[in-house]
């Protein structure tokens, strides 16, 4: 006779969010959960928080969702994923106007110091998550301009990123059929 043993999974905690979550990513512990999507922001959670209650849900909130959940996620939090102009693309006038590309990849160093982000444009964005929230500290698009990139570059969206064990590389893959 096998012993089956019958698990319910009763979700606890909600994160709203206006439009579609394309990429999620933990760092360690779980301390710190990241969310991306197609509005192009990065998020951040203190998933503690979290749980702990500190982020109750509001009746208009829990009014779409199940009534068991109650909490609300921490949002720690969130910046634009910003695909950086060159000097040569800005416009006659020197206004500088960002460019957002919705978030299609995440992933992060274990601490949650660092995010990498996928654009639809092939690039991908090295940010900071901890000092100087959410600046971009090193943006990956061309492989001519980064000897560390491998000569790589995706000329379409980047769909999943991963890093390494030693949070000194990390693995992309795109639409383009190329990694």
């Amino acid at each position: 006779m096998v012993n089956e043993t019958i698990s319910d999974i009763v979700p606890v905690v909600a994160m709203p969010v206006g439009g579609p979550t394309n990429a999620v990513s933990f760092s360690r512990g779980p301390k710190w959960l990241f969310t991306g999507g197609e509005d192009g922001f990065v998020r951040k959670y203190n998933l503690v928080s979290s749980l702990n209650g500190e982020a109750p849900l509001t009746v208009a909130q829990r009014h779409q969702i199940v009534d068991s959940i109650t909490l609300g996620g921490a949002l720690d939090g969130y910046w634009e994923n910003e695909v950086p102009q060159l000097d040569e693309k800005l416009p006659p006038t020197g206004v500088y106007q960002p460019q957002i590309s919705p978030v299609y990849s995440l992933t992060n160093d274990p601490n949650g110091f660092w995010v990498l982000s996928g654009q639809d444009n092939g690039g991908i964005s090295l940010m900071s998550s901890r000092m100087n929230e959410g600046g971009t500290q090193w943006y990956f698009r061309d492989a001519n301009t980064c000897s560390s990139y491998q000569g790589m570059s995706h000329s379409d969206t980047v769909s999943c990123l991963t890093m390494g064990r030693d949070s000194s590389s990390f693995l992309s893959g795109s639409w383009d059929k190329s990694c």
